[in-house]
């Protein structure tokens, strides 16, 4: 990769999102089928074809264990920038964690409902 890049470019990595939030603000929401998120994809679950499974099941159990495994494959980013770093010469890399919680308290405080901030057909997206 790195001989066909162009010198200065940057290769971000951002953090998981926080999918048992997501859960919080969007079960009771009404997805633009006409039904809510937790029975879309409860539904999904049952036919095994639910995009987020782990994170839109009605098992709490289920949703912090996938929490905690985005938690750890999130960790491992900032260790491959530190060792890779110096490896490819043309482009830097660069880690972000994904404040979705904080992003989600600041919106809240305007007034508006965090399903805004979520695109609300193609899954969970956040937008």
């Amino acid at each position: 990769m790195h001989d066909h890049s162009i010198l200065t470019r940057i290769v971000a990595f951002v953090g998981l999102a926080a999918g048992d939030y997501l859960y919080k603000i969007l079960q009771n929401a009404t997805h633009p089928l006409g039904v809510t998120y937790e029975r879309l994809y409860t539904f999904q679950n049952c036919l095994v074809t639910a995009p987020c499974w782990g994170w839109m099941s009605q098992n709490e159990t289920i949703r912090e264990l996938t929490t905690k495994r985005a938690v750890e494959l999130s960790a491992v980013y900032p260790k491959l920038v530190s060792d890779l770093s110096s490896t490819y010469k043309n482009f830097k890399m660069a880690y972000h964690d994904f404040p979705m919680k904080e992003i989600a308290e600041q919106y809240a405080q305007s007034g508006r409902p965090l399903t805004d901030l979520i695109e609300p057909f193609d899954g969970v997206r956040l937008i």
